[in-house]
């Protein structure tokens, strides 16, 4: 994209983007100055349930969003990343089904590990291989997915209580960190016993979802 202003509006969807900014003229072209544009991550604006993920295998799965999008778009990229690495994109061409089997995927998933998978729509078929990126691209929904979940590996922390009365106590920890937890956490189970100076008396316990 060349300019001849030293201003300009991009619209982009929710991905993570490379910006490279040079001047040129007539002559040769500048060193670029480079910044990174963080993928958008405010969940709050996205409608929960419209986008869904069935994983078949470390290298296959089958995506499926809610509404009849194909009415109207047939180009879209999906996004999917886990903490601390790079995003793998995917775009394909659909216009039949409200769902899409990606196999094989560009690199293996990972089991116990946390993806954020993203579905961008684009309203042009020339744009199924994007070339230009500014208006070309709006973000659909974003859904959350594990190949394999396993048994969390830490408790949580920082375990305090406060406003103790003889019927009621107020219990406060701190979150497990979510490399340990290694699956959606579901809740705690709370165990805690009566003591009599004579030893433990009983004990219960509670499951918080």
């Amino acid at each position: 994209m060349n300019t001849s202003h030293p201003e300009i509006r991009l619209i982009l969807s929710h991905s993570a983007y490379h910006l490279n900014i040079s001047a040129f003229n007539s002559a040769s072209t500048s060193p670029a100055l480079r910044q990174i544009i963080p993928q958008r991550d405010d969940e709050l604006t996205m409608e929960a349930g419209k986008v869904d993920v069935t994983v078949h295998s470390n290298t296959s799965l089958t995506i499926y969003w809610k509404d009849d999008l194909i009415k109207k778009y047939v180009c879209y990229s999906a996004e999917w990343m886990t903490k601390g690495h790079e995003a793998q994109c995917k775009s394909f061409y659909e216009n039949k089904h409200n769902h899409r089997t990606l196999s094989p995927l560009p690199e293996p998933l990972e089991p116990y590990k946390r993806y954020s998978l993203t579905l961008h729509r684009r309203p042009n078929k020339d744009t199924c291989n994007m070339k230009h990126i500014n208006n070309s691209e709006s973000t659909y929904g974003r859904t959350q997915f594990y190949f394999i979940e396993g048994s969390p590996v830490s408790a949580p922390t920082n375990i305090s209580c406060y406003n103790a009365t003889l019927n009621s106590l107020v219990l406060q920890w701190s979150s497990i960190p979510e490399e340990d937890i290694r699956g959606f956490l579901l809740g705690y189970v709370i165990y805690y016993s009566e003591y009599h100076h004579r030893g433990i008396a009983r004990s219960k316990h509670y499951a918080l979802n």
